[in-house]
């Protein structure tokens, strides 16, 4: 509680600076982002050491350093675009001058993402219940891989926001069959990519686990075992972040909620919960390799939305 009631005044520079990320990616301007980010954590290592362990705040330290940093994140974004004088900084009457028409638009695409992504946090927060249930030892072995694959996740979250970027510009400049071909282009990209990783992942999983201290014969194998099949699910991820980067630039959010959350709770958590209720399957390697047919019916789906072109259109 200590460190939630002074953390929770950083998300409201959080979200703001959130904006001042999308704008940059959305402007091609990636390497603003990427250095005031590099800044960021250099100080935040600084202000944890300081906090903490210097003036002995602990906990209380981690909060107050997390604020300080992202207000200085805050500041940095701001200075910068107002002497750079980006495109997307106006004088403060313009930037609250909002058009009533705008803002329907923009919320009747809004919305059904907002619901999407807290169906999805929820939704994968429900897996770890179900883990849950196969016991500590699984938990535990299933926290490690997961610890590990996240760190292969910064690919798949790296591809989403530059394809979404990236082909949300052409569909800005209704330039559509070159939308079209950077889509075709980043499914090539994501097959190199995946191959990679899962390559990666299946050689150098053993090494990997020593840099975590576990014992039991039987839980390094279990965890190697784990990571190996995580490896499927971010191959399968980063496709369809893909064909949901499309459907997001291209305003189509409902069809996203669909695919993304609808079959999550519909196929991944239903097929979870029943393989390790109702079947009583105790092995988490089967119950994670066959939940990863919402992966594939993601794909499906997702690939057939696409041939009907109906993301093809400018949003504003």
């Amino acid at each position: 509680m200590e460190y939630i009631e002074i953390a929770c005044f950083s998300y409201i520079f959080t979200s703001l600076i959130l904006s001042f990320t999308f704008a940059y990616h959305s402007v091609q301007k990636t390497y603003i982002p990427l250095l005031i980010s590099i800044i960021t954590t250099i100080l935040h290592i600084f202000f944890n050491q300081l906090f903490m362990f210097q003036l002995c705040f602990g906990i209380k330290g981690a909060a107050i350093s997390l604020l300080l940093s992202q207000a200085i994140s805050l500041v940095l974004y701001l200075l910068y675009s107002i002497i750079s004088h980006q495109p997307f900084i106006g004088s403060v009457f313009e930037l609250f001058k909002i058009p009533f028409s705008f803002i329907k638009r923009i919320y009747i695409k809004v919305i059904p993402l907002i619901i999407n992504e807290t169906l999805f946090s929820v939704g994968n927060s429900l897996f770890i219940v179900a883990y849950g249930l196969l016991g500590k030892n699984v938990m535990d072995c299933y926290y490690i891989g997961n610890q590990i694959v996240n760190v292969f996740y910064t690919v798949v979250n790296a591809m989403s926001d530059a394809s979404t970027s990236m082909i949300g510009l052409e569909l800005g400049k209704e330039n559509y069959n070159y939308a079209e071909k950077e889509v075709n282009y980043f499914f090539g990209m994501t097959g190199i990519l995946s191959c990679i990783i899962i390559i990666a992942l299946l050689l150098f999983a053993p090494q990997i686990i020593k840099l975590f201290e576990v014992q039991s014969p039987k839980q390094i194998y279990l965890a190697i075992a784990i990571i190996r099949v995580l490896s499927i699910r971010i191959a399968f991820r980063l496709f369809n972040v893909v064909i949901f980067s499309a459907l997001r630039a291209g305003g189509d959010s409902k069809y996203l909620t669909f695919l993304d959350s609808v079959i999550l709770w519909s196929i991944g958590l239903a097929s979870t919960f029943f393989m390790i209720y109702l079947l009583h399957i105790d092995n988490i390697i089967i119950v994670i390799l066959v939940s990863q047919i919402e992966q594939l019916v993601r794909l499906i789906l997702g690939m057939k939305r696409l041939k009907t072109k109906k993301w093809l259109h400018a949003l504003v």
